[in-house]
């Protein structure tokens, strides 16, 4: 599958921090009629793991990854995802997050860093480690743990729209 470079991630990021509140209701309908089971899963998802804040912040970050996989295939667009692709997704993530729990807490930021690192979309990973944390220069829209929760359900869409990629002709 192709990689979104990391120009197309940065230049995404910037054109969606000067979104307005009616560009985002358009984009949500876009993504409601294109991917209505993204959509679905970014509004249950956040209801009730999340503070109100919180939630706009995943869905706006949700919206940006999808956005920045739209890029890949414009023409024949992604393959639409259903709702089952989520749930298994979720079951690989779990199984993961418990073998880095049952592992010593010296080998869980490598192992941790080692997963993002071989991912095939490494760079949208880095990008949503960075807009999660502290780091950004920016007020932190989540605490701790909700930024983590957000990062593991936002891995979950990145593998899923992956999957959705269409093969190259």
């Amino acid at each position: 599958m192709p990689k979104i470079a990391k120009e197309v991630i940065a230049q995404i990021a910037v054109e969606m921090n000067d979104i307005t509140d009616e560009q985002a209701v358009e984009l949500a309908g876009l993504l409601r009629a294109k991917q209505p089971a993204v959509l679905q899963y970014l509004l249950s998802i956040g209801e009730g793991a999340f503070n109100e804040e919180e939630r706009r912040w995943f869905l706006y970050l949700g919206i940006s990854i999808w956005k920045m996989f739209s890029t890949i295939a414009p023409e024949a667009g992604l393959r639409r995802i259903e709702a089952a692709e989520f749930d298994k997704k979720a079951a690989a993530s779990l199984e993961l997050v418990k073998y880095l729990k049952n592992g010593e807490n010296a080998e869980l930021a490598p192992a941790f860093v080692a997963t993002i690192e071989t991912a095939p979309q490494s760079d949208i990973l880095k990008y949503l480690l960075y807009a999660l944390s502290s780091e950004n220069g920016k007020k932190e829209k989540a605490g701790k743990s909700a930024s983590i929760l957000m990062f593991f359900f936002l891995k979950i869409l990145v593998e899923c729209l992956d999957g959705a990629i269409p093969e190259p002709a």
